[in-house]
């Protein structure tokens, strides 16, 4: 894809939002590996998110229904392979 066939960036914003969830994944991940979170601490931030969504989601176009969905199993991946116990300790 070209500038001419994506004069709005379209492709830069979405690679931008792949980005930063794969930085934000890192991130907790680390910080759970060097004890600062729990497992259960990362699956609560991963819960917080997905409940920040559906509430944007409620006040969302019926046209962006997709995009939500999409984000959602974005979030819900991390959130159903983080262990639930503790044993980052």
């Amino acid at each position: 894809m070209n500038d001419e066939d994506d004069p709005h960036g379209i492709q830069s914003v979405a690679a931008s939002g792949v980005v930063n969830s794969a930085l934000i994944a890192g991130l907790l991940l680390k910080l759970a590996e060097k004890g600062f979170l729990s497992n259960i601490d990362v699956s609560d931030i991963y819960d917080d998110a997905l409940h920040s969504l559906e509430q944007a989601q409620a006040d969302a176009a019926p046209k962006d229904a997709a995009l939500y969905r999409d984000a959602r199993a974005m979030i819900e991946g991390p959130l159903r392979d983080t262990p639930l116990s503790d044993d980052s300790s």
